[in-house]
């Protein structure tokens, strides 16, 4: 069936039928290492999911067996956001880097560097938007379409290939 999962303050991962709401699944060891779980996504094409938290830790999940991930890797900064892109995982974040990481091993495939702290992001195919701002303020003009894909066997992140800004002044 279809789930939902969610990133809890408390440190939690938690996966709930998304028809009924009931609790299917959770971990939590962001909770047991003392942090709040930030981010999470599932992968639309595999039986994974990743997970972040506030000090920069991605963990990989198989939702067959969340025992203990299949991967991890450290961010230096909290980790915002998180989203599947065929066989990547992005990861987003306090230190203004879009990272693209290999979905076995959560190795870092290729970053990019991004002027304000990315809050959100939001993959749609190959295309990623990610939205940020700088200190507490969120603007608009932080949002960025970024291109992710395999180009030569080898993962790029290619972008911003333009602002909200930026379409703002065309019309």
């Amino acid at each position: 069936g279809d789930i939902l999962v969610a990133a809890v303050s408390d440190g939690t991962v938690r996966l709930n039928d998304a028809r009924t709401l009931e609790s299917v699944d959770s971990v939590d060891l962001h909770a047991r290492r003392g942090n709040s779980a930030y981010a999470v996504a599932a992968s639309s094409t595999s039986p994974l999911i990743a997970s972040a938290d506030q000090r920069g830790s991605v963990l990989l999940w198989d939702m067959r067996h969340m025992e203990t991930p299949v991967a991890e890797c450290a961010n230096p900064g909290a980790v915002h956001a998180l989203a599947f892109v065929d066989d990547l995982v992005v990861s987003a974040g306090a230190d203004g880097r879009l990272r693209a990481h290999a979905s076995k091993d959560l190795t870092v495939e290729a970053s990019a560097s991004v002027l304000n702290s990315i809050l959100c992001v939001k993959a749609e195919g190959s295309r990623v938007a990610s939205a940020g701002g700088t200190g507490k303020t969120i603007s608009d003009a932080g949002i960025q379409l970024w291109r992710v894909a395999v180009e030569g066997g080898e993962p790029a992140v290619a972008g911003p290939t333009e602002t909200r800004a930026e379409k703002r002044r065309k019309l």
